[in-house]
């Protein structure tokens, strides 16, 4: 048996443009592997579970609590039926978003593996932005969610904790129109930023340097000295989008993960083995998610404009 001796990083058996179409399955599988974890919704929008319908339903701003106080009971008494509400009815329905990746025959017979790659990856780049702007459309189109604007931006604020910090109180004091002391017992967990947002936190020395910030043992923690963010910002959990894409640059939203929408997947992210289109001399593998995604507590989150 011939032993093929590896020396370096580029050594061994070489994957070939041929070899993905004996075996069909490799390019779903790569698939897979380049979107794990990498759906925003999936990691702030709770799991809903599969439909087969296409539609669901779900009632928004439902009330956390019964409408009246329970009852004291006395002996031989009963107690009192409780009064209960429910949101605003509401529906979200399922929509389709896939691209498909084609291996011509020139593809093949040039063993053009650079080409498929490419394409593997900008699908599924292409799939993943295009599901954070869904996402995110959830909340800039919601009027629901409650929104204010920061006094100063945050590349010249000196004001940036008492900005997150209002919008944490905003969630966690949150109450729902018309019914006293209702409050909903929401607790922020989850900042949205995009990376501009994210430098602009980093370099504040205000931020950083406030009284009691950072000083003596924790004088190596600032974030001006790392230069990265902390696992937790505020106690909130700190998720960062590419600037010019969903969300809005000056934009950010507080939340709380989990509890703000949810997510249903009738079909979640996949891409069918490679199959022959004779007419074009191609191969093809098609990829796509259908899903749904909604917000039934939209006061679980704020959002914070001209930052």
């Amino acid at each position: 048996m011939t032993v093929l001796p590896i020396v370096g990083v580029n050594d061994g058996p070489r994957i070939t443009v041929n070899d993905l179409i004996n075996n069909p399955t490799v390019i779903p599988r790569r698939i897979l592997q380049l979107a794990q974890n990498q759906f925003i919704a999936d990691a702030v929008l709770r799991n809903a579970g599969g439909n087969d319908s296409g539609v669901i339903e779900f009632y928004a701003s439902t009330p956390l609590f019964a409408n009246d106080t329970s009852s004291i009971r006395g002996e031989f008494g009963e107690y009192k039926l409780v009064n209960t509400s429910l949101g605003i009815p509401s529906i979200a329905t399922t929509v389709d978003r896939g691209l498909s990746i084609l291996v011509s025959d020139e593809m093949r017979m040039r063993n053009k593996m650079d080409p498929v790659n490419i394409q593997m990856t900008q699908v599924m780049n292409q799939i993943r932005k295009d599901w954070e702007s869904a996402f995110m459309g959830l909340f800039l189109a919601n009027a629901s969610v409650p929104t204010f604007a920061v006094a100063t931006a945050w590349a010249t604020s000196t004001t940036i904790r008492n900005d997150i910090l209002k919008a944490q109180k905003i969630v966690n004091n949150a109450v729902l129109p018309g019914q006293a002391a209702n409050f909903l017992n929401f607790q922020a967990d989850t900042m949205i930023i995009t990376e501009s947002s994210k430098f602009d936190i980093l370099s504040s020395a205000s931020f950083n340097s406030g009284t009691g910030v950072y000083q003596g043992n924790l004088a190596d923690e600032n974030l001006q000295y790392t230069g990265v963010l902390p696992q937790k910002l505020l106690n909130l959990d700190v998720l960062v989008t590419k600037d010019n894409g969903a969300l809005p640059a000056g934009t950010a939203v507080v939340l709380e993960r989990g509890t703000v929408g949810f997510i249903s997947d009738e079909e979640p992210i996949q891409a069918t083995p490679l199959y022959r289109d004779q007419p074009r001399r191609t191969w093809r593998s098609d990829v796509n998610r259908r899903s749904a995604m909604g917000l039934d507590q939209p006061l679980a989150a704020v959002i914070l404009t001209a930052v």
